[in-house]
């Protein structure tokens, strides 16, 4: 319920500035209008929504193994982009996250201690944001995104956590626990990303620098990277 909370107040503000667009568009005098077009995928100012997931992978340190598969993140939120030329362009992110590892249930597992489980998942709620610095892979195209590489790093605050098993017991009973984790994590992450775009649909791999665990705790680091998929949904 939180995340759906979280997604509505995210978008609420997206859907109110189009829906106002559109009924100024209604009312204004095109013939009348002298002012320079100044918004657009290739004008000065650009700004759209996104939504993505992305699975987690590389190496994890000892004892904290997750399934890749099910170690999911989606994503949400808005991005401004700021053209500098036809080239180059630099850029804003401001977003939701709903961040999952499922941990892999080994003998010497320790995320986020040595219990055993059918199933074991650690979810956390993410503030998102980041900053890059556009390359045009398609420095002559019109009023269009076209290709192009974004270079840039993130922080992300964490909003919540918890931790949820699934026991299945001999009589074919199941038990789902879901516990709150707020004193295991750090309250914040950051690392650096790279996006390839391909006009509104992006691919893109990020490198977690900062550990996800505190330091006190011995709990051992999930693995730093994260690669998956964005859709750009433009604004009017």
């Amino acid at each position: 319920m939180r995340s759906v909370v979280i997604c509505i107040l995210i978008l609420l503000p997206g859907w109110l500035m189009q829906a106002y667009g559109q009924a100024v568009l209604m009312e204004e005098d095109v013939a009348g209008d002298t002012v320079p077009d100044m918004y657009g995928p290739n004008r000065r100012h650009f700004v759209f929504e996104y939504v993505g997931f992305g699975s987690h992978g590389g190496q994890a340190e000892k004892n904290g193994r997750i399934n890749g598969a099910s170690s999911i993140q989606s994503r949400l939120g808005y991005t401004y982009k700021l053209r500098i030329n036809q080239l180059l362009a630099t850029g804003i992110s401001l977003g939701y996250a709903y961040d999952v590892f499922a941990i892999k249930q080994t003998d010497n597992k320790a995320i986020p201690d040595t219990v055993r489980h059918s199933s074991e998942k650690m979810r956390f709620h993410l503030l998102t944001s980041n900053a890059f610095f556009r390359i045009s892979l398609s420095p002559r195209r019109g009023n269009i995104l076209g290709n192009y590489i974004d270079l840039g790093g993130y922080g992300n605050c964490v909003l919540g956590a918890n931790h949820k098993t699934i026991d299945d017991m001999p009589d074919g009973t199941r038990i789902k626990t879901v516990v709150s984790r707020e004193g295991l994590h750090e309250t914040l992450q950051y690392g650096l990303f790279s996006k390839l775009g391909f006009q509104f649909v992006v691919i893109f791999a990020e490198y977690r620098m900062s550990d996800l665990f505190k330091a006190n705790r011995n709990i051992p680091e999930t693995p730093r990277f994260m690669a998956g998929i964005e859709f750009n949904l433009p604004m009017q």
